[in-house]
């Protein structure tokens, strides 16, 4: 992150509280029965998908403050994008929840911001967080195109198995 002193101190503060709350936020973009297990469990064997979204979310707010750039952010929201490339979701959706790390902070922070003009740290921080957005989408490209890469490959072992019983069925109603 760029220098943003103030702002980066009261993030620190509250940073369990943001990356709670950023969280939730994108927990609740899943089906609502979805939502309430992995909101209720937090055993990393029983729900690898809300654990995930946790330690990533966390890593993510984590590597903002302490200003990484680059790779550390890209493996940051690699877990996460990874998740979300193979559920089927729009490129917008799986991506983000990014976006939703603003409002979060704006939120917890409400109270401290009222108090300090800090309206060119965060738009500071928004610049960040819209850079991890960018991250995560090709981060996005990158794994939806694996998923293709490895159905094709499916597809290409499958293929002779597939003729082999359309040919057999064809052999046994000339004979049958």
């Amino acid at each position: 992150m760029g220098e943003i002193p103030v702002l980066r101190e009261l993030l620190r503060g509250k940073a369990d509280v943001v990356a709670a709350r950023w969280c939730d936020a994108v927990l609740a973009t899943y089906p609502e029965r979805a939502y309430a297990a992995w909101t209720r469990e937090t055993d990393p064997f029983a729900n690898p998908v809300g654990h995930s979204l946790r330690v990533g979310t966390r890593a993510i707010l984590d590597a903002l403050l302490e200003g990484a750039g680059g790779d550390a952010l890209r493996e940051s929201v690699r877990d996460i994008v990874r998740i979300r490339a193979v559920q089927q979701m729009s490129p917008s959706v799986a991506v983000g929840f990014v976006f939703q790390l603003k409002d979060a902070v704006r939120s917890v922070l409400a109270d401290d911001l009222r108090g300090h003009r800090l309206d060119g740290e965060l738009a500071g921080l928004d610049r960040e967080i819209d850079g991890v957005a960018m991250a995560a989408f090709d981060v996005y490209t990158e794994q939806r195109d694996r998923v293709v890469e490895l159905r094709m490959n499916e597809l290409k072992r499958n293929i002779p198995w597939y003729a082999g019983r359309v040919g057999q069925a064809a052999v046994e109603r000339e004979l049958g």
